[in-house]
Parts: C-alpha cells; sequence; structure tokens
C-alpha cells in the first residue's frame, strides 16, 4: 500500500481486528508527580519537607493533564518529576501512602510532603502488595503522524494467525519507534528483533533502556536463559537476535518455548543480508502465530524475495514526509529537508590521469587508492580545504546555510581499509584545523584515555564522542563500508558518495546519514562526487522512483521532486544555488537519466525468485530451445525464419556472450534502448507493438539483439509484463514517436554514433548526393535533414532493420547489395560505412570499408569517406595499393580519438576525393602537421609517423609465427600448448590432443597475446621449448634460450617501446610491425 493524503484523513487510531489478551503489567492508568520549585527544592532548603502533587490520568501524556492544571493563577512553572505506567489508580494508593505515614497537606487534596525516592520506593511496595507490576515513564516518546498511521494500519491488519507485512519506510522515518510503537499497539508480550546489522538492534535496544511510555515494561534479552527469567515478571519481553556472521547459533529450548507464545517478529534492515539467511530466520518466523515485519528504508523487493503470501506494501517515501513538513504538521519541525550537489573532479586530477597509460582510465576507486595518493592533496582541497577560493563543502554549507557547531563531512569510498587510514593522515597533514576519523572494523580510537576498537555496535556512540570532544574547526569522516547503516550523527550535513557503481538502495542508506535531525540543522547536502554532473546521482533516482512507485508519471514526478527537493550547483563564482525549474528538468529528463531512473523499476524480486528458469531461456541453444514450448503462446523461434536467436547474436557478434545475458542485464538494456524500438517499427503505437513488430522481421529483431542481447519475443514473452515497467516504457516510446526533435528523442547507436561536422559540405561538388547512413542517430538526422533541403540526396541504409524508417521520413533509400549493383557515375559520395562484416561465425571479421570506397570511386565523382587507416601501413594490401594509384585523393585527414571514443584501439581518417584532382595529397597526422605527398602503389602512411617505412634491413618478420588453432577448439590431451600470456609471470600452458596444433612446437622464443595493447606488445613471456602456440598468441622463435632471454629483454626496452608505438597499425603484434623492428640477434 502507499500511504496518501486520502488515508492521513481516515481514523489513525483504529482498533485490531482482534484482540488478544495484554500482559499483565500492560495498562492505561498512571500515576504522575509535579511540583514547582517553591514546594520541593525551597522547602528544603528550609529544611522542610518537599512536596509532591501526586494524582492519576487516562491520558497518553501525563504531561497533558499537567498542563490543565497550570492554569492562569498558578505564579510559577509546574514541573513533571515522575510519571509511572501502574495497574491501580490514585485514589487507593493515596490512601496506602497516608497508612504508610505520609502527611497528605489538605484532606482530600493530592498534594503529599514525600521525595521523589521515597514515591518510587511507595510506587513498588504497593505493587508488590497488589501482585503486579508497576514501570516508570523516564523519557516521552511523540510519534510522527506517519509513526501513527503506519504503527495502526499494521496492527488492523493482523487477526490471530501468522500474516508477513513489508514496510518501505524511508530512511530518518523513525523505524525503531514505529515498531515499539506496533509492539506496544499490538498487545503482544514477545517481540523479536532479527537483524543483520548489529547497530540497527543496538539502536533499537537503547530505545528500550530510555524507558518511553511505550517501552518502559519491556525487558531485553538474547538467550533462553534470560527469556525464561523474564517470563516470570509481568515484563513484555524484546529478544534481540543477530543473523550477522557465518556461525549463528540457535538454542533449540528457545525454539520450543517461542513456540507457546505469538510474538511480534521485526527482521529489521530486511533487504540487507537478512535475506539471505532465509533458513535460519525461518526457524524463528515458523514458531506459533505471528506479525512478521519486513522492514526496511529502500529495497523491499529483495526483502520480499521468497517471502510467501504477503500483506499488500506500505511505503513511505522521504518526499511524503517532507510535504507534510512543507504543510506545517508540527512532528516534522525537525526533518532535515534536503539537497543535491554533483561535483566533478578538477581538470587537474583529469591531467594527471592523462600522463598513465589508457588502462588507468580514472575511476573513483583509482582517484582514492594509495598507489594514486598523489592525488590525495587534490581532493582534499576540493572537498575539505580550499583556503584560497573558499569553495570546499565546509565552507559552502556555511555560506548557503548557517554555520553549525562541530559540524561534520562523511565521505563514502570504494576503497580498502588501507586507503582510508593514508587518507585520513595525509589529511590531518594538509588540514590540521580539522578532525580525520578512519571509520572501519580495524581502526582503535582513543576515547577518554580508552582504547576502543571500532565497530557496528558502537560506531554512533563513540564518533559522535569524538566530535563532541573536539576543539577542531570541523570533522571529516572517511568510511569505505561501516556507517553506512543505522548510523545516527545529527553534525553530519554533507555526505559525499565517492563509489564507481554500487547498489543504488545500499547507496541511499549512506546519502542519509546527513538526514540526522540535531545541532539546529535545516538542510543536509547530499553530494554526488562524479566525473560526470550532467548524470544524475543516486539520490535523485531514488527521489523520482519513489514518486514512480506511487503511479506518477515522470513529468510529474520531476515537478513534486523539485517542489520539496533542492537540486544545486556552483555558480561561475564557486557559490552553491539552486537550479531552476526548467534546468532541472532538463538534466533529469536526459535520455541517460531517463533510463538511469526507468531501471531503478525492474522487479528485481521477480528475476530473483525465476533466476535459473530466465537463464535457461536467455541463454538456449538451438538444441535446446524446444524445452521452452511450454510458454505462453508457445514462442516458436525467437527469430522468425531465421536461425535460433543464439545462433544469430553469434553470428552478428554483438560485444555480449551467454554468461552476459543475466536478466538484470537484459532487462536494463531493454530500458537504456527503449527509444530504439520507435526507429526500428515507426509504424507501432505502444512499445509493446513495436517489439511484436520487430520480431516478425528478422533484419530489425538482427539490430535489436545487438542492442540487448536476446530476440524482440523473448522480451515481450518472457520478461515485458513480468519484471519491466511497461507503462513507463510506453511513456518513452509515446515521447521518442511524437517528437520532431532527433536530439529528443534519443537514439542509442549500438555502434559508434556518427559526428555531425565532420563533412565539409562546401566541398560537394553537383547536386546529386549518395549518403551512407548507418544507424538514424541525431549526427545523422541532422544532415541528412540539411542535405535533403539543398540537394538531391539518396540514402544508403546500411543496416537493413532502419530502412522502413528511413522510408517514412521521406527519403529516397537505397540498400548497400542495390548501391553495390550501380553503376551511374553521377553521385558525390559522403559515407561512414561499417568497417567490418561479422557475419560469419569465424572469430576474424571481414573487412568491408575498402569494399564500399572502391566501389565509390567507380559511380562517384567526388566524395568524402570515413575509414580506418589500418590499410594505409599493409604494403601488400590490394586495396592501398588501388586508392593511392587512383591520382584523385585531394587530402587524408586523421580524426582524433574523442570523435569515435566507443571505437577502442582503432585510428579512423577521412578520405576526400575528387575526380578531377591531379598532384600531391595534403595528409595530416595526428599531431596536426601537415604533408603533401604524392600518392602512388608504393606509398604506407602511419599517422603518429611521418618517417614511418615499410621495411628495415635485417628486420625481426623471420622469426614470427602465430598458431592456427582458436583456443575454444582446443582438445584435452597431453601435449603442451601456450593457450595464452595470462596475469601470471610465465605463459598459460594447457595439454591438446597432440597433432592437433604444432606451430612452434620444440623450438626456443619469446611469446606475446595476438591482441596486445594499443601502441605496445603487452606481456612478452619466454616459451617453454616443448610447447605450440595457440592462434591467440604470436610466437618470435630463437635458436636457443639464452638468445630468447636477450630477445624479451631487448622487446621490454624503452628504445624498442618507442618503435613499436610509432610502427604499430594496429593493436596487434602481426608479422608487418616486426618488418619494422631490427633483429638484436643478427
Amino acid at each position: 500500500m502507499c500511504i496518501t493524503n486520502q488515508f492521513l484523513m481516515e481514523n489513525l487510531l483504529s482498533a485490531p481486528n482482534f484482540v488478544r489478551k495484554k500482559p499483565v503489567g500492560f495498562g492505561n492508568e498512571k500515576i504522575y508527580a509535579y511540583t514547582d520549585e517553591d514546594r520541593y527544592e525551597g522547602r528544603i532548603e528550609r529544611d522542610l519537607k518537599p512536596r509532591l502533587k501526586i494524582g492519576g490520568t487516562r491520558k497518553e501524556l501525563a504531561k497533558d493533564r499537567i498542563d490543565e492544571q497550570d492554569g492562569s493563577s498558578q505564579p510559577v512553572d509546574l514541573v513533571q518529576k515522575k510519571v509511572y505506567d501502574t495497574p491501580f489508580w490514585d485514589i487507593p494508593f493515596h490512601k496506602w501512602l497516608e497508612k504508610r505515614g505520609y502527611v497528605r497537606v489538605r484532606k482530600n487534596r493530592e498534594w503529599f510532603e514525600i521525595t521523589v525516592e521515597e514515591l518510587d520506593k511507595e510506587i513498588e511496595a504497593y505493587s508488590e502488595e497488589l501482585g503486579k507490576s508497576s514501570y516508570e515513564i523516564k523519557s516521552t516518546y511523540t510519534p510522527r503522524t506517519y509513526q501513527t498511521i503506519v504503527a495502526s494500519e499494521v496492527v488492523s491488519r493482523w487477526n490471530g494467525r501468522t500474516i508477513t507485512q513489508p514496510i518501505k519506510a524511508c530512511p530518518r522515518f523513525g523505524k525503531d519507534y514505529l515498531h515499539l510503537d506496533i509492539f506496544k499497539r499490538s498487545g503482544f508480550r514477545v517481540m523479536l528483533i532479527i537483524g543483520w546489522v548489529l547497530s540497527a538492534n543496538e539502536g533499537l535496544v537503547e530505545l528500550v533502556k530510555e524507558c518511553s511510555q511505550i517501552t518502559n515494561d519491556i525487558t531485553v534479552v538474547t538467550n533462553y536463559d534470560e527469556y525464561i527469567e523474564a517470563l516470570s515478571t509481568d515484563n513484555r519481553i524484546l529478544i534481540d537476535v543477530s543473523l550477522h556472521g557465518d556461525d549463528v547459533k540457535i538454542d533449540p529450548r528457545l525454539l520450543d518455548e517461542l513456540e507457546k507464545e505469538d510474538a511480534l517478529i521485526v527482521v529489521d534492515e530486511a533487504d540487507f543480508g537478512a535475506w539471505k539467511r532465509k533458513e535460519t530466520l525461518q526457524k524463528y518466523t515458523d514458531r506459533g502465530n505471528n506479525l512478521l515485519l519486513l522492514s526496511t528504508g529502500t529495497n523491499i523487493e529483495r526483502a520480499m524475495i521468497n517471502a510467501g503470501d504477503t500483506q499488500e506494501i506500505i511505503d513511505v517515501s522521504y518526499l511524503d514526509l517532507l510535504e507534510l513538513q512543507k504543510a506545517g504538521d508540527a512532528t516534522y519541525s525537525d526533518l532535515v529537508k534536503t539537497s543535491s550537489l554533483s561535483i566533478e573532479i578538477t581538470d587537474e586530477i583529469r591531467r594527471e590521469f592523462s600522463k598513465q597509460s589508457a588502462e588507468d582510465t580514472p575511476t573513483m576507486t583509482k582517484v582514492f587508492s594509495s598507489r594514486n595518493s598523489h592525488l590525495f592533496p587534490l581532493t582534499i582541497k576540493q572537498l575539505f580545504s580550499d583556503e584560497e577560493n573558499g569553495t570546499d563543502l565546509f565552507k559552502l554549507y556555511a555560506q548557503k546555510h548557517d554555520e553549525l557547531d562541530h559540524p561534520a563531512i562523511m565521505l563514502f569510498t570504494s576503497t580498502t581499509q588501507k586507503d582510508v587510514d593514508l587518507y585520513c593522515k595525509k589529511g590531518r597533514k594538509i588540514a590540521p584545523h580539522l578532525q580525520w576519523i578512519s571509520l572501519h572494523s580495524k581502526n582503535i580510537i582513543i576515547v577518554d584515555g580508552v582504547k576502543v576498537k571500532l565497530s557496528n555496535r558502537n560506531a554512533q556512540i563513540t564518533i559522535q564522542k569524538l566530535i563532541n570532544d573536539s576543539d577542531k574547526e570541523g570533522t571529516v569522516i572517511v568510511s569505505c563500508s561501516m556507517g553506512a547503516r543505522s548510523f545516527s550523527i545529527p553534525n553530519i550535513m554533507v555526505t559525499i558518495n565517492a563509489q564507481d557503481k554500487g547498489d543504488i538502495e545500499a547507496i541511499i542508506q549512506r546519502f542519509s546519514r546527513c538526514l540526522t535531525p540535531g545541532c539546529d540543522k535545516e538542510y543536509g547536502i547530499i553530494v554526488d562526487y562524479c566525473f560526470d554532473s550532467n548524470r544524475i546521482s543516486s539520490f535523485d533516482k531514488y527521489l523520482l522512483s519513489s514518486e514512480l512507485d506511487k503511479g506518477s508519471t515522470y513529468s510529474n514526478a520531476i515537478r513534486r521532486v523539485y517542489g520539496l527537493h533542492q537540486f544545486l550547483k556552483k555558480d561561475e563564482y564557486g557559490y552553491l544555488v539552486k537550479l531552476t525549474e526548467d534546468e532541472s528538468a532538463s538534466k533529469l529528463s536526459s535520455d541517460i537519466n531517463v533510463s538511469s531512473v526507468l531501471c531503478t523499476k525492474i522487479d528485481v524480486q521477480y528475476i530473483n525468485e525465476n533466476r535459473e528458469y530466465l537463464k535457461s531461456i536467455l541463454t538456449a541453444t538451438k538444441d535446446s530451445w524446444n524445452n521452452f514450448a511450454h510458454l505462453e503462446n508457445e514462442i516458436e523461434s525467437p527469430i522468425k525464419g531465421a536461425k535460433n536467436y543464439i545462433e544469430t547474436l553469434k553470428a552478428i557478434k554483438v560485444s555480449k556472450n551467454k554468461e552476459d545475458l543475466v536478466p538484470e542485464k537484459v532487462c536494463r538494456d531493454v530500458v537504456k534502448n527503449a527509444a530504439n524500438v520507435f526507429y526500428l517499427a515507426p509504424n507501432s503505437t505502444t512499445f509493446e507493438d513495436g517489439l511484436n513488430t520487430i520480431s516478425l522481421d528478422s533484419d530489425k529483431d538482427q539490430e535489436y539483439i545487438k542492442l540487448v542481447g536476446t530476440s524482440a519475443s523473448v522480451i515481450t514473452k518472457v520478461l515485458l509484463h513480468q519484471c519491466l515497467p511497461v507503462d513507463l516504457l510506453d511513456t518513452v516510446f509515446n515521447r521518442v514517436s511524437s517528437s520532431t526533435d532527433h536530439n529528443d528523442k534519443h537514439f542509442r547507436s549500438q555502434t559508434s554514433s556518427h559526428v555531425a561536422g565532420l563533412f565539409d559540405f562546401s566541398k560537394i561538388i553537383g547536386n546529386d548526393v549518395l549518403y551512407a547512413a548507418k544507424e538514424p542517430d541525431a549526427a545523422v538526422m541532422e544532415e541528412l535533414q540539411y542535405l535533403s533541403k539543398n540537394k538531391n540526396l539518396t540514402v544508403i541504409c546500411c543496416q537493413l532493420g532502419y530502412l522502413e524508417f528511413y522510408k517514412l521520413m521521406g527519403y529516397n533509400v537505397i540498400t548497400l547489395e542495390d548501391f553495390l549493383n550501380m553503376s551511374t557515375k553521377k553521385f558525390y559520395i559522403l559515407t561512414n560505412y561499417p568497417f567490418s562484416d561479422r557475419s560469419s561465425d569465424s572469430s576474424n571479421s571481414k573487412d568491408i570499408d575498402k569494399l564500399f570506397v572502391l566501389k565509390g570511386q567507380d559511380i562517384g565523382h567526388g566524395g568524402q569517406e570515413i575509414i580506418r587507416t589500418k590499410h594505409f601501413t599493409n604494403k601488400s594490401s590490394a586495396f592501398r595499393k588501388k586508392l593511392f594509384s587512383s591520382g584523385n585523393i585531394e587530402s587524408i585527414e586523421r580524426l582524433d580519438d574523442n570523435v569515435f571514443p566507443t571505437i577502442q584501439n582503432t585510428e579512423t581518417c577521412i578520405v576526400s576525393w575528387n575526380s578531377n584532382h591531379t598532384g600531391d595529397a595534403k595528409i595530416q597526422y595526428k599531431d596536426g602537421t601537415i604533408v603533401e605527398k604524392n600518392l602512388n602503389k608504393d606509398t604506407v602512411i602511419k599517422f603518429n609517423n611521418p618517417n614511418f617505412v615499410h621495411e628495415v634491413d635485417n628486420n625481426l618478420s623471420h622469426r614470427w609465427l602465430r598458431g592456427k588453432v582458436s583456443r575454444s577448439s582446443l582438445i584435452e590431451g597431453d601435449s603442451p600448448i601456450v593457450e595464452i600470456c595470462g596475469k601470471g609471470e610465465t605463459p598459460v600452458i594447457k595439454n591438446i590432443q597432440k597433432g592437433l596444433e604444432d606451430t612452434a612446437r620444440n623450438c626456443y622464443g619469446v611469446v606475446m597475446n595476438i591482441n596486445a595493447a594499443w601502441g605496445g606488445l603487452g606481456k612478452v613471456m619466454i616459451k617453454p621449448y616443448e610447447a605450440s602456440i595457440s592462434n591467440n598468441v604470436v610466437c618470435l622463435r630463437t635458436d636457443t634460450e639464452e638468445d630468447a632471454i636477450t630477445l624479451q629483454q631487448y622487446l621490454l626496452s624503452d628504445e624498442i617501446a618507442k618503435e613499436v608505438d610509432l610502427n604499430m597499425a594496429a593493436y596487434h603484434p602481426s608479422k608487418d610491425l616486426f618488418l619494422k623492428i631490427t633483429d638484436p640477434l643478427v
């Protein structure tokens, strides 16, 4: 159930449907005692007996009754001294006091001459006289509105038989008080608090010790003996159970006793850890008739896995609380308002990473890792101590909101405990005015002269003590895991998430650490430390998804979130300002952010409950597909009239294998590529209709398989209505189909997106233009729109799945096959063809860009064509010889690597040609250098090396060998083979069938992987003499082992590394590469 405003108007305190016998000590009567300063402390100072007014009330709060008596005739404030839950009323107790010799001030009045200590003893004595129990109320629990609503609703649902009630109460809801409130209302004598997080149980136990009106009669026990002893009293009993640790010991005697007593069982943080211990948990829950609460602030779906029949979910979000606060609800007056801010790493950090190798591309783990400790001062300055600019988070918070006493910031990283320790050590050096705390279980902290080893149980109280006692200007708490849950420090005003990825539910818990009320804090700032501030944070996703859970549209969700939450940014001066509604809507509505939010709506519970079934379908082969004929409507074959879908997947060589086809990943890909369904099925009216259209067309389905890894029919029959947000996907589909702005349509390229502006339209000769279009991304559509208005345009549809779309847009469209059959020489050609054809089952793709370029020269009179540069280093390439011999090339421009960032380890260029051109061609190299060359059949070009030559004397190519058999084809036997060069210091050796592969057997040499690093050889290892090599490995053979060692050292030297970088055409150490490297052994 989603709690709504309508529900707020209902009777909040409805009686439970089932009334059970209450414990003896449970009653509505209260005895209270009040006085004023003169009649108590004043009389003591005058050596007189103090006076207390002792009365009774049935009000929920005794203070309300006292306030009624604090009238205008009362000259001084009345002071409440004591309140007790009692099984008796005040009149007989007054007689008891008189009988015991206490002076009643006036006859039939309720004032007695008695101390509070004496009153305690008399309450206890009179209770014993009656054979009953009384309990002092030492604190007051004032329930918030939603605590009252949820507690009464839960109790009303229990009818005397076991039920399971899921509760998703947002972080900072006050779940511990809620659980204790339900315990009080329900009438149960026994409650079990079962949790994985030690600090979660600890927090609830601490509330019991406060002895409020809902906890003062509770005894906390942890074992059988304590339980039996507690049963002999009138007290209610709370059993503290932890599922933490590998060996959870359960006393069978306690389980037997629990059979005799119905109980309230609370599984706290039910999505975290506890759900993994279902068998252990069931040993408690299967005893008696119980009200079982699955309680969490985040992933309720995970908590409900295998939970059986459950009640409707009760779901209260943080936005719900903020809305009541905004409406003036006094119970939420201290609720901390939320703000979110994205902070990108500095340009200086980016530059530091750019100096490192490509494999050291920045991640947050690397930014905060000890091996990059030279970056620590940069992040410390940016986030915590920017004395120069005053734009660190301590100062920004104080500028935006009031400065707190003892302010604290909490940073979460995804590094190790050692990394956290080193970061804090650096922090103490750079920012000594701040207190730095490493929050992890190996840290031992001195508190009041005593060593304390941090744990989840003691972390909160220990850190709070350190903050309170500190004389520093502020505190920075750095954690890699601890403190993410049940860690409430009101001084924390900012939380920083500096993690690359992670469970959104866990991240929300971390973010919420700054939402603990106290210290007169009005706002908490939730910071996402990131590489791209255009992406929304996990907290923003949580706010939006919590609205979508309540049935809101995406646009309405944005409006409500904006009305209750602050989106912040830094202005040009570095100060914090609130984003406008338009700015927020623009950011939240971007393609990548919409997909990210929608991914949170995937039904993970269904996936987990049906994981093996789903995986068996998604990874089915042709032989096993018939096993699934029982599916609804009997799916024949996912691609009608084609091979089974896994074979098709292999044929088109998409970057997914069977292991990748886990249900969550497929579902995420469906969501991320929702807009593409319109492009593949532009005449469809809904998302599902589009999938059905795609599944009936093999060309469309092949394109869809590239995007999500499986056929559209599998999605519609197995996943769509089971675990995907269909309504929201329809929203995306309808928005795309109705928009006329192709930038707003959010097409996602499976290959590399085209980039507008690469072609120089001023060079176009004539009016007839032939434009080769792969996918209809925004850049392609922009250029097609321009050309169709200014030229006579014909579009080559390179991927047949999009043929219908291009035709619907009104273009004259031909296929690649049509293009290859053309003979009229009349076009100016603009092309960014597919580079290769992976339609065969071979691991090697067939180059097709060169085929189309040569065809273009046959039928065109000029053009600009994007192709790979690798053709131009190959001396034997017939394509290079023919192209360079044509004499019509005007220029070749090497494109920057950032133009097509998704194409790894591949250089690209634009070849501009004109059939009327004669003379030299302008060659633009990687560094921008332009050299004019007379191209001919012998010309070779390497774009990072203007002095590139095809071959040097005495080179290494004569030593080069490559195996023939792939790793997947190796058959076990007893002949050794170098399968690959792995992570160790020696090659990975496998024993294969004799005679299967003998390349390089019984010779010395060095080996390296055929797929090496771009511009480098990767690992170079000594080959075992007897071993052959697979086709994943290259060998340079030598005459002796000593020669092999010499060659290895030579190839790993800095000098040769530079030569390799200048001469390596791709990321393969091909034979052609070693034509250019001198042999040191000759």
